[in-house]
């Protein structure tokens, strides 16, 4: 199809007049029926890139979309734009179920939403065969990864449905995180043939990543949704428990909040979601059973309470805030007491199931490095997916801490000649023992004190040299090996600065400081201060309620902060 309909279709329909990076060619590839796999940062626009061939092409796309819970925001932002779509899941009733599979069979839309679970339906299957299946969409196609965070069994079942189908269609596989090992699952699993793949980095620049270490939780969380009142922010807790206190904690201190957890009914789930999708409560803190899919673009802040289960989870999570491409915060509270909850949680699920989850324990040690660092966080997640070009960001917590490069080889040494004594067969723990000279009585059989820096770091904190280490690991010097009790081991790189071949620089805060619960950072989310901002978000609400839509499909935030600098 020519450019210049395609624009046509884009303005109409999405009121674009330009394509996002990639999203012509992801179109023209699924129009030219070649399966593909996209991989597009939150709130690069990869719903366009389905929906707008569902409307060029002829017959019925599918879609596959793992919440029910959000397929009706879906279905009424399409609606809302003259786009002929609707969902078939349990939350309708029968006859209301009956009309839209008449309605399928008319021919009368263009895009049908439903969750993996109803291909698993043989009836199901029987009526959809009786469809023009032309395109089959899988949205947050990670899920079918088991090294994903968000495994789905049933998203293993898609490929098989579809071959029961009179005729295959073009499938498309669309997520935001995925790492090669993931990105290989998913043509695997989905049996994509040949399929054209487009990358398009997963850089948000938009996005401010920080760290806060040793702060008191709650406080530093009660003064920052004070400081960003009025916004629109996601507060992420690791146990229902967590989420249960900070939104009561949150409540009595009257903001306008609603909490999210497994442990709700699905009616109080769907409620909190409504609310905040459509600005009636500025703050929702929940689970990790809240978010996936969700399309609101004003998103100002996401803060996660405790630690996520890992580096994909934390940025999917985080990638939530700021999809309008306007200044967003992603500030993540750490302390090791998260660690000691995530790894409870592994074990929990080791011992219902009997086998040792060492991808589980391998990401829960990446995302705890990811905390500990003194470098660059947003190279550092750019790493963990593959990229190379990662010169530090200038924009993140770690950036703005005044430091200076300090030459640790000595240090280093100490710990890898360590490592090396022992013949790489002890953990962490055993090491900075140790190097503080604090064996334990079950380590003097062991002869530890006959090792070369036995005691020559005594001085130092335990919590400290720990820190070291995991920074070493983390720049590639040290690496685990092992599931349920990591050992340590030494790189290339390590044995090289044994040799004396490489030297180790460390960057080290000029000023180290305890981060309390009054040390909030300088504000890096767009300014919404504007009384012209309040009217005019106002009267989109207003809007937005007369059409029964979320105001965001009225006008995003970074439309409303052009009217105010534009002013007539």
């Amino acid at each position: 199809m020519s450019t210049t309909t395609l624009h046509q279709y884009l303005q109409h329909y999405f009121g674009f007049t330009s394509f996002r990076p990639a999203q012509a060619d992801i179109v023209q590839s699924l129009l030219a029926r070649r399966d593909t796999l996209a991989i597009l940062p939150t709130g690069g626009g990869k719903s366009l890139c389905y929906q707008l061939p569902a409307l060029v092409q002829n017959g019925l796309t599918l879609v596959i979309s793992p919440l029910i819970a959000l397929m009706k925001d879906q279905v009424d932002a399409l609606v809302a734009n003259e786009i002929p779509a609707t969902y078939l899941n349990s939350s309708l009733d029968d006859e209301t179920y009956r009309e839209r599979m008449r309605a399928l069979l008319r021919g009368a839309y263009r895009l049908l939403y439903i969750a993996p679970e109803r291909l698993t339906s043989s009836s199901f299957l029987n009526f959809l065969g009786k469809l023009n299946v032309t395109m089959c969409v899988v949205d947050e196609a990670h899920c079918i990864s088991e090294w994903g965070h968000d495994f789905r069994p049933s998203y293993r079942t898609i490929a098989a449905a579809l071959q029961t189908l009179p005729k295959r269609p073009v499938i498309g596989a669309f997520t935001a995180t995925a790492t090669p090992q993931v990105q290989q699952d998913i043509m695997t699993f989905l049996q994509l043939e040949k399929p054209a793949i487009f990358v398009t980095g997963f850089d948000r620049p938009n996005l401010y990543f920080g760290v806060v270490r040793g702060a008191k939780k709650k406080d530093y969380v009660r003064m920052y949704v004070a400081a960003h009142r009025g916004e629109a922010g996601i507060i992420y807790c690791a146990t229902r428990k967590a989420v249960d206190e900070m939104y009561h904690d949150l409540t009595r201190a009257n903001v306008p909040c609603v909490r999210y957890h497994a442990g709700l009914s699905e009616t109080v789930r769907t409620r909190a979601q409504n609310a905040f999708v459509r600005d009636k409560a500025s703050v929702i803190v929940a689970t990790n059973a809240f978010g996936m899919g969700i399309d609101k673009p004003d998103v100002r802040y996401v803060l996660h309470y405790q630690l996520p289960k890992s580096i994909e989870a934390y940025y999917q999570e985080a990638g939530r805030a700021g999809r309008d491409g306007t200044p967003a915060e992603c500030i993540l509270l750490y302390s090791g007491q998260d660690v000691r909850t995530q790894r409870f949680l592994i074990e929990q699920t080791e011992q219902e199931t009997g086998v040792t989850d060492t991808a589980a324990r391998d990401r829960l040690e990446e995302m705890e490095a990811y905390c500990q660092t003194n470098r660059c966080l947003r190279a550092q997640i750019l790493q963990h997916f593959g990229a190379t070009d990662t010169a530090p960001c200038g924009h993140c917590s770690q950036c703005e801490t005044p430091t200076e490069t300090c030459d640790v080889t000595g240090d280093a040494r100490t710990v890898f000649k360590t490592v090396e004594e022992i013949k790489e067969r002890y953990g962490i723990a055993t090491v900075v023992r140790i190097l503080r000279g604090a064996l334990q009585a079950k380590d003097r059989a062991r002869e530890f004190e006959y090792c070369r820096y036995y005691g020559a770091r005594s001085g130092e904190s335990e919590r400290d040299l720990r820190r070291e280490i995991e920074q070493y690991i983390a720049d590639g010097y040290l690496y685990k090996r092992g599931a349920k009790y990591p050992l340590l081991a030494l790189t290339v790189s390590g044995e090289e600065v044994l040799r004396g071949t490489q030297t180790v620089t460390m960057p080290i805060p000029q000023s180290p400081r305890r981060r309390g619960a009054t040390a909030l950072p300088k504000t890096h989310a767009a300014p919404r201060k504007d009384p012209l901002f309040t009217r005019l978000a106002a009267a989109r609400k207003t809007l937005a309620e007369k059409r029964n839509v979320p105001p965001y499909v009225i006008f995003s935030d970074a439309t409303l902060l052009e009217m105010c600098e534009k002013r007539p």
